[in-house]
């Protein structure tokens, strides 16, 4: 993505031609060893400062790269065997940093990192030269100065805002002199989205150059893009864990999932938290709403390879296992496939297809040997958050044999799955609303209805739907009040 000038690809599109002069830097990415020759660590940017009478003085920034060493939260596949490896180093920015102010290069110097911005300004420490930290990566919009007097700023995601900052000099003849950083805020875009409108009124605030390249994509991709899929008559979330879930389960990771599951025909799915990227939210008072191409689109954005692995039941549990050890369940959420119980951070039970094949350590007919097929993205077959200093197994499972299949696009899976579905079940496309990750200890249902014949004394009708999803304690509560709605009837 990056040509040999260390700026952004030339771009092309029907005929439209754009020669991309956007620098990319990093002062901290290494291969092999060595610092990549086609990244920059640094650019040189000319502004114009102003006082108040008008007088004009010219400013150099030097805008230094830096990335956090966050390789094991992404696909660490596209780093494995290739040699790169990210520093995460602040004498490096920093010497950077010194010798430009230094030498007479920039009047003043910025420090740009894909990185969590109060952390970062908070590491290069008191005795840095750099004069502002501009982070991302978080998506927290945050602004401050830390205890050393180091400001920094960082936007909310999505493009959902911006962060302002205005950089204070002093004059020394025709020379700058940098004084502060002053007015650090967050900019909302959100509210001011009418302005981003190509209408009459917005004409002398839009840039001409990007409207040609929006007006040739979306008279290429609209009619396609709207194209409807089918309909759902209940919710996908991204976010809004489903009742008796824990941190675990989402409506819009149950039907990611399942689309795993059907296009590389496993037995069991899986999705990361962040994996899931649209809500499909139902209107209010509506019984159903279309699904569109461009929605999907939406859902998939990153074109992620299905992983379709052959594991042991006993492997399964431990990728569960690990799952469960991050607070925030980011790294595995949704399952479908399989009933996973689990109480502090451990599985206690597994129930597939409504039998009881694990529990407390214990498996039943030889499942712990038997092999499950499972789906899931490259992200998580190749990422290694580390939580308890606990590693990802799917790591390891995706560098052996256990790997059997790897080729399908997600969305493009996506898009034939639901077609097909929309086209066998007259456009109507289901979503599972019942978690698989349940939290609590299971009980089983021929035990459960016993338990219950015992309080009451006589055979007791117990109706339930197959699985107690409730802790110990609720679990007797509630057989006991079965126990005497029977002796009073």
């Amino acid at each position: 993505m990056i040509d040999s000038d260390g700026t952004m690809k030339d771009s092309q599109l029907e005929g439209y031609e754009r020669e991309n002069t956007v620098p990319v830097v990093s002062s901290n990415l290494y291969l092999n060893d060595q610092k990549t020759e086609w990244m920059r660590d640094y650019v040189i940017v000319t502004k114009t400062a102003r006082n108040a009478a008008g007088e004009a003085i010219p400013v150099r920034i030097g805008v230094i790269g830096y990335a956090d060493d966050y390789s094991s939260e992404i696909m660490t596949g596209k780093f494995k065997n290739l040699g790169f490896s990210i520093r995460k180093d602040p004498a490096i920015p920093n010497s950077i940093a010194r010798e430009l102010e230094e030498g007479g290069q920039a009047d003043a110097t910025v420090l740009l990192c894909h990185a969590d911005a109060k952390e970062t300004a908070e590491s290069l420490g008191a005795d840095s030269v750099i004069d502002l930290v501009s982070g991302g990566h978080t998506h927290d919009n945050e602004n401050g100065i830390t205890e050393d007097g180091m400001p920094y700023l960082e936007p909310a995601k999505y493009g959902n805002a911006y962060c302002y900052a205005e950089l204070g000099f002093d004059s020394d003849g025709d020379k700058a002199v940098f004084r502060t950083v002053a007015d650090e805020k967050n900019m909302s875009v959100k509210k001011n989205l009418d302005k981003t409108l190509k209408t009459e009124e917005n004409a002398e605030e839009l840039d001409p150059d990007l409207v040609s390249i929006t007006d040739v994509a979306i008279e290429k991709l609209q009619d396609i893009l709207n194209t409807r899929i089918g309909y759902i008559t209940t919710s996908a979330k991204k976010k809004g864990f489903i009742d008796g879930s824990g941190k675990m389960s989402t409506t819009g990771g149950n039907w990611m999932s399942s689309v795993y599951q059907r296009a590389v025909s496993s037995e069991v799915a899986f999705i990361n938290y962040g994996g899931v990227r649209y809500d499909f939210n139902m209107p209010d008072n509506a019984a159903q709403r279309d699904v569109t191409l461009s929605e999907i689109h939406e859902d998939y954005p990153f074109e992620n390879h299905i992983f379709k692995y052959s594991l042991t039941y006993e492997e399964l549990l431990e990728v569960f296992n690990y799952a469960l050890k991050d607070e925030e369940r980011k790294a595995i959420s949704s399952v479908v496939g399989i009933d996973c119980y689990y109480e502090n951070d451990e599985v206690n039970a597994l129930v597939k297809d409504g039998k009881l094949i694990y529990q407390d350590g214990d498996w039943k007919d030889g499942f712990k040997d038997r092999t499950v097929t499972v789906a899931t993205n490259e992200y998580v077959g190749t990422s290694d958050d580390v939580f308890k200093d606990t590693h990802n197994p799917l790591d390891r499972f995706t560098e052996s044999d256990r790997l059997i299949e790897q080729d399908q696009i997600d969305v493009d899976c996506a898009v034939d799955v639901l077609t097909r579905e929309a086209a066998e079940n007259n456009g109507l496309l289901t979503i599972d609303t019942m978690p698989h990750f349940i939290e609590g200890r299971y009980h089983d249902p021929d035990l459960h209805t016993e338990y219950c014949r015992r309080q009451s004394g006589r055979t007791l009708e117990h109706a339930f739907d197959g699985h107690c999803r409730h802790d110990g304690d609720r679990h007797d509560r509630g057989c006991r009040k079965k126990a005497v709605s029977a002796l009073m009837l």
